[in-house]
């Protein structure tokens, strides 16, 4: 499995502390969004200040994901595309056909994902599988990094690798070694792990096992 260190933070000088050593080991980071709205919590959520620092600070070593945990995805998206991140996910919850519709349209060469929350049901997902490819499994909710990964998800990711196996599946949130290895016998392609790596004494360590699972 493609392993992504995920950043979660409300400061922009910590998440650039952080994109400088998940660089030396990791291709791709995925940075967290909130907007207090869709979620409880707030974090750093300004594009046009990522854009900025990255032309002057930010190497562009790796590819950037950004997880838009925002209540009105189409409103904000056109602002991330223009940091030059490759993928943009967005949460179903979030969404309508005619938001999906106008998110798309934005995309351009961005890849852009569907996130689904742990307690939504999985059909709630396959209006949209036509024109999304890429599926984010959550196995916690949405908001703050560093809680227990609920196992149910992972009937989810088996039922979208069986009926839908083109499908790309990441799965985010509580994942560490044990989840890992779960997460890949269901079937996920991708993982993305925040709590587990920056909590760890050696993150280029832990993430190289996350790498071996």
């Amino acid at each position: 499995m493609l392993v992504i260190t995920a950043i979660n933070e409300v400061e922009l000088g910590e998440i650039l502390k952080k994109i400088e050593i998940a660089q030396t080991f990791s291709s791709w980071v995925h940075l967290d969004i909130t907007d207090g709205k869709f979620v409880s919590n707030i974090t750093w959520n300004n594009p046009e200040e990522l854009k900025k620092r990255q032309a002057s600070s930010v190497k562009r070593q790796v590819n950037f994901e950004v997880h838009l945990m925002v209540e009105s995805p189409e409103d904000v998206i056109k602002s991330w595309i223009l940091t030059g991140v490759k993928r943009i996910v967005i949460q179903i919850e979030a969404i309508d056909s005619d938001k999906a519709r106008s998110v798309l349209e934005a995309a351009g060469n961005v890849e852009i994902g569907l996130a689904v929350n742990p307690e939504t049901p999985i059909e709630n997902l396959f209006p949209y599988l036509e024109n999304f490819k890429f599926v984010l499994v959550l196995g916690v909710n949405p908001g703050l990094a560093g809680r227990q990964f609920n196992e149910k998800v992972l009937e989810k990711i088996k039922f979208l690798k069986n009926y839908y196996p083109n499908v790309i599946i990441e799965a985010d949130g509580g994942i560490n070694l044990e989840t890992a290895r779960l997460v890949k016998e269901a079937g996920a392609d991708i993982i993305v792990s925040a709590s587990h790596i920056w909590g760890s004494s050696n993150p280029q360590k832990t993430y190289n096992e996350l790498a071996a699972v």
